[in-house]
Parts: structure tokens; sequence; C-alpha cells
């Protein structure tokens, strides 16, 4: 994947440079500092089409429709230097870094969640048993490589990987009852769940059923005096 440079060529409706400088200059007109709505937001070329200004964000500001629609092709070249210099200083280089960062992670929502971050909350600090669950939900479920941007313009070796929250937390649920149960001494998880449905959609609510009656049968056993069945 090819990540972009504050002269490559972008056309002002592609909607990541929109996002990307939405996210930058917090959704405020360069010009006057009011706020705009990202649906009325104007990307205005600080050099005019007209005049040559070219299509990429070294040319670009973010603006209110009413000043953009003002200004036109309307230019003096003392405006000109100082707009492009006060840009270059605090806003271009944030959004060339904010937008290849949203190149390299298109996918990933407010839905998902980095498996890492997941499992520091559940406070899972055994290293071997965290290894094997990451290993177990790459192989159930489907995930989104979170890669990130070098100060100097790479990308990054170190990447994280993001999976629907809900679904991780579902096979995190059945995960933690299998292993619960080899812990009684039942090394074949096919004896509580029917071997065709482990790991799919269907085990998901049968086989927590079917797990919670075990353990309570176990555990009244144990009360009782009785040894589990191993």
């Amino acid at each position: 994947m090819n990540l972009i440079t504050e002269n490559t060529e972008i056309n002002t409706s592609d909607i990541l440079l929109r996002k990307a400088m939405y996210l930058v200059y917090g959704g405020m007109c360069f010009y006057t500092g009011r706020h705009v709505d990202f649906e009325d937001m104007h990307i205005d070329h600080i050099l005019s089409k007209q005049k040559q200004g070219k299509n990429c964000i070294s040319n670009y500001v973010l603006a209110c429709g009413y000043i953009n629609l003002r200004k036109s092709n309307k230019y003096s070249n003392k405006f000109i230097e100082l707009t492009v210099e006060l840009n270059n200083l605090l806003f271009v280089n944030d959004v060339v870094k904010e937008y290849n960062n949203l190149l390299l992670n298109i996918g990933i929502n407010e839905n998902m969640i980095d498996i890492i971050q997941f499992l520091k909350v559940k406070d899972y600090k055994n290293y071997q048993k965290k290894v094997k669950f990451i290993q177990y939900a790459h192989k159930q479920l489907k995930s989104i490589k979170k890669q990130k941007q070098k100060q100097n313009g790479g990308v990054s070796s170190k990447v994280a990987y993001f999976f629907n929250i809900e679904d991780l937390e579902s096979l995190y649920q059945e995960y933690n009852a299998s292993q619960n149960i080899r812990d009684l001494g039942l090394s074949d998880l096919g004896i509580i769940l029917d071997k065709s449905t482990v790991g799919t959609t269907e085990s998901y609510a049968s086989g927590r059923t079917k797990i919670t009656d075990f353990l309570k049968r176990e555990s009244v056993s144990s009360n009782e005096g009785r040894s589990p069945s191993l």
C-alpha cells in the first residue's frame, strides 16, 4: 500500500481526506475559526485551480462554505504566502499522518477492540494462557490488522489486531468454560459438547448451557462427598 505525501494528488471528494482534515482542523474553518459540521465542510484550494493550484494537501485548507464561495479565485501573493506558511506550520504534516493512518486501518470501527487491550481489561495475566487464547481467537474469528505510520513516514512493524467486541466476549466466555472443564480432568471437550459444533456460532448458546449444567452436577457430586467423574 502506497502512503501519501503532502504533494500527492488527491481529489477534495476523497472521504479519507475529508475525515483526516476534519479531525486535524478540529472541525474549524481555517479562515474564521468557526465550527463547521462535517457534512457542510468545504476543502478550499489556497491557490485556486484556475491559477494552476494543485490538488494536494499542501494546497488545501478546511473552510466553511460561505467563506470558500466568497473567496472563489480571488487572491494576492502576500495572502497566499501567509496562508501556505501558517497551514504548513499547523496542519499539513498532521493531515498527511492522519490520512495515512486511516488508509492503513480501513475497516476498524467503534465496535472493535484490540485483543491485547481486551485481555488487559480481563486481567488475563498468565502469559501462556494469553498466547493460547489469542491463537484460538485468530482461528475462530475475523480480525483486522492495524498498522501505524512511523515518524519518518514509513510503516511500523508493530501491529495490533482488532476484533468485534461482542464476538470476542462470547468466544472468551466459551474458551474459559472449556478450560474449567479441562481443569476438572476432562481432556476431551467433546464429552460435553457435540464435536461437530465446537467453535461454531451454534455452539455459543448451546455449549455454554451444557457446560453450566455439567459444572453444576459436578459441584453437587463434590458436596455429596463423591469424586468428580474423570
